[in-house]
């Protein structure tokens, strides 16, 4: 059980009866006469369906800004298994809500663990959309708060996986003019889903075709795909960039104007000459440019280094993981790149924060007409992962991520930052 609960002092097997609650005397409740943690309902003592009480969150952190600047923050409580939103209100301060990680059952709490892969995204009208994955229901999970509420009153719907299948790792959200256009992986599968909610509320779900003109592809049993999966929608075109582990290439799949999808390889395979060029793919972060082209940062895992492409052009290296080593006066290179989160700043820039494992340390890289721009550790930051941001302002940077706990790492600990872009060496 989850701690909690454990706190509470309370057996959740069965329906707990209080005098002056429940029963003949429920038409004269009072929620005094129920235990911590729990409300005086129809049918008697009831728990509440929203704990209040946080552990270690960070994890799975993804960001989102609102038309007037507040910060909204989708997270992974590791403590109690939990999803959790954070939102900062008018005042400046942020309200840390509990989203899902139990369930009420016949009037008795049922513990879960739901919330890992979390992504949050804020449409034209403020209205925030959320998806996540329940590990013990195998399922994805898609909520959507207003405005109105202050992103409080959360609707949640379970969008994939209710079968033996399960679905709603590596999950990303996108909305647009009242659509919400969702990514994941079918870890049963092993494949790249893909679900549409249309204004209406239904959902249309389809698996993505991992083949981009390989021989033999698919390979029946073998087949492997759909990690790291971002979801962009380009003129109501979705476009899904994603990992293909079986062969190590950094893939995306484009819906045509006819309604078909076409899967090409970005990097990792060089397609006229049928040449493996490397294991590269992971930690995918998808932004569009000013111009609304997609753009791609994302983790070499043959060579630990960060790499940046906009489709058409060549993969540009960003960041090999070179540094001098004073203890041995000679040059190392360590892995850099994991958990790479890209945005573009006020100027059109391509700027990247990601993980020196080296080191460790957060780093910022900044990218501009084809060239790296620049390349900084950023001393203010603690060492941590699960990066997420928006540009922010002129010249500034806005977001959330997990820092490690000095000496307790992989504990995290929840950091919102405002920092600049520094874009000199």
């Amino acid at each position: 059980m989850k701690s909690w609960w454990s706190r509470l002092g309370l057996a959740l097997a069965s329906v707990v009866w209080f005098a002056g609650c429940g029963g003949e005397s429920a038409g004269v409740c009072d929620d005094s006469a129920c235990p911590a943690g729990w409300v005086c309902g129809e049918n008697g003592c009831e728990p509440t369906a929203n704990p209040t009480t946080t552990g270690d969150l960070g994890r799975f952190t993804s960001t989102a800004l609102t038309s007037d600047g507040r910060l909204l923050v989708s997270t992974y409580d590791q403590t109690h298994k939990n999803l959790v939103v954070s939102v900062e209100q008018a005042d400046g301060h942020d309200e840390l809500q509990p989203i899902d990680g139990w369930r009420v059952e016949d009037q008795t709490l049922v513990d879960t663990d739901s919330g890992r892969w979390t992504a949050i995204t804020v449409d034209a009208n403020d209205t925030a959309h959320l998806v996540w994955f329940d590990v013990d229901g195998g399922q994805l999970r898609y909520a959507h708060a207003s405005r109105a509420s202050a992103w409080q009153d959360w609707a949640i719907e379970t969008v994939d996986g209710a079968g033996p299948e399960i679905r709603g790792t590596h999950a990303s959200i996108v909305a647009s003019q009242g659509i919400v256009y969702v990514a994941y992986r079918d870890e049963t599968a092993r494949q790249l889903r893909y679900a549409r909610r249309d204004a209406d509320g239904s959902w249309t779900l389809r698996t993505i075709d991992p083949c981009a003109g390989e021989a033999g592809c698919p390979e029946a049993g073998a087949e492997d795909y759909g990690e790291w999966a971002q979801i962009a929608i380009i003129g109501q075109r979705p476009r899904i960039a994603f990992y293909d582990r079986y062969r190590g290439d950094l893939k995306m799949a484009t819906r045509t104007d006819e309604g078909a999808w076409v899967t090409t390889t970005l990097d990792g395979r060089d397609a006229v000459a049928d040449v493996d060029t490397g294991d590269v793919g992971r930690f995918i972060s998808l932004a569009l440019t000013p111009e609304r082209h997609p753009a791609l940062a994302y983790y070499d895992v043959s060579r630990g280094a960060l790499r940046y492409l906009v489709p058409g052009s060549a993969p540009l290296v960003v960041d090999a993981g070179v540094r001098d080593d004073a203890t041995r006066g000679a040059k190392r290179s360590d892995p850099v790149g994991q958990h790479a989160a890209l945005a573009f700043d006020d100027l059109g820039r391509a700027v990247i924060l990601y993980l020196d494992g080296g080191i460790p340390a957060v780093k910022q890289a900044v990218v501009a007409a084809g060239k790296v721009v620049s390349t900084r550790i950023l001393d203010g930051l603690a060492p941590g992962a699960f990066f997420s941001f928006d540009a922010y302002g002129e010249g500034q940077l806005r977001g959330a991520y997990g820092a490690w706990l000095e000496g307790e790492a992989p504990r995290t600990r929840l950091v919102r930052f405002l920092i600049p872009v520094y874009a000199t060496p």
